[in-house]
């Protein structure tokens, strides 16, 4: 009897992991390319951060748009393969985490940017930068 009850509690648990691994597998290549979007987010960041000049801003604009135009095609697809993840209403729960990321850092490059890049937008490079990166961000 005591082997029954553990062949079952074992066979539940195997199950369980099963389960989850593949719920969580189902948005994997999400979680792949929202870590992608993070990396290249934290890159903008720390060069923004780093900023002195309107050039320095423009170049870390005009890089970072070019970084998401190359990686705007895996987003569309995405979105295309898994219609409920377009509104932030309707985020899957294994998505949670990661999308909290997203979240934060967004805050923190908008902070950033009303330091280091708000005493440049008058500057021509900046506002092509600026219209360069607009561009780039059309699905975002």
């Amino acid at each position: 009897m005591r082997r029954t009850i553990g062949i079952v509690i074992v066979s539940m648990a195997v199950f369980a992991g099963i389960s989850c691994k593949q719920r969580s597998e189902k948005y994997s290549d999400v979680r792949d390319y929202l870590k992608k979007s993070i990396a290249i987010q934290e890159e903008y960041l720390r060069e923004i951060e780093n900023a002195k000049s309107a050039k320095d801003v423009a170049a870390a604009m005009n890089a970072f748009a070019e970084k998401l135009k190359a990686i705007n095609p895996i987003m569309k697809a995405l979105m295309e393969k898994y219609p409920e993840i377009v509104s932030e209403k309707n985020i899957p729960a294994e998505l949670n985490d990661i999308m909290e990321e997203q979240n934060r850092l967004a805050g923190k490059i908008h902070d950033t940017s009303m330091k280091n890049v708000a005493p440049f937008t008058n500057s021509p490079e900046v506002v092509e930068a600026t219209k360069n990166l607009s561009s780039a961000m059309g699905d975002y």
